[in-house]
């Protein structure tokens, strides 16, 4: 039974990666509340009700009104963003995506979910592989490569590099990332990922897994995160799950 239960969760995690590297967000669904742009942290700086997404030094910090009836969230923040247009309507396309599970907290007698993230020293967070390796032009085992784990501002740092494009000076999440950016809305307006692709005018969003598109394994996820959940064990030959499995 354990055996069974440790290659479903397994399965379940892989694809949960895929899902990350091939995320893509349904923009009718995502509200003006969730697009968010970075700012620097000033002394008058506020977030007064609503999502708030601040530079301080090295760090990034983002300010989230609780939701109500809710003890915990996973979010998803994803940044810079894509814009891809399509007949069927339009897609964001995330190339950084960091996923939290968060507790609210209270903060200026305001209860909120604080996330904190410093790009000299966090590694954990996604990557949207499959469209930044066709703007680099690199093969997949080259990307790779070349995005294993490291901090995001020296993977940023990176892949200006790689695009053989000159480093700012000022070597600070600010200014690396709006290289970054600049970048990207180049690379995009010249080599079209796909009809009418470009930067968005916002810098990030904010969203949960009900506005992710449709992908691949989302039938087989659904499939196997019931089996886990199931004391059906062992899987009788004739079914479904173990036919897929074996």
């Amino acid at each position: 039974m354990i055996e069974y239960r440790k290659i479903l969760e397994a399965w379940i995690e892989y694809l949960e990666l895929e899902k990350l590297h091939n995320l893509k967000i349904d923009a009718s669904k995502l509200s003006e509340e969730k697009r968010l742009t970075f700012r620097r942290k000033t002394e008058e700086s506020e977030c007064t009700g609503k999502s708030c997404l601040e530079i301080v030094e090295n760090r990034f910090i983002l300010r989230i009104p609780e939701v109500e009836d809710e003890d915990e969230k996973e979010f998803y923040l994803g940044f810079p963003i894509i814009e891809e247009r399509k007949n069927s309507g339009t897609k964001y396309i995330p190339i950084f995506i960091v996923k939290r599970k968060l507790q609210p907290i209270e903060e200026n007698g305001k209860k909120i979910y604080k996330l904190e993230f410093d790009t000299e020293t966090d590694n954990d967070f996604f990557v949207a592989k499959p469209v930044l390796s066709r703007l680099l032009d690199v093969n997949p085992q080259e990307f790779d490569e070349l995005i294993q784990k490291k901090p995001l501002i020296s993977l940023l740092i990176d892949l200006l590099k790689e695009a053989k494009v000159e480093i700012p000076e000022e070597n600070s999440f600010e200014t690396v990332f709006k290289a970054f950016q600049n970048w990207l809305k180049k690379k995009t307006s010249k080599k079209k990922i796909s009809k009418q692709t470009k930067i968005a005018k916002f810098d990030a969003i904010i969203t949960g897994d009900k506005e992710f598109e449709y992908f691949e394994g989302q039938k087989i996820e659904y499939l196997l995160k019931r089996l886990t959940n199931t004391k059906d064990y062992p899987l009788k030959k004739d079914s479904i799950a173990h036919k897929y499995l074996y």
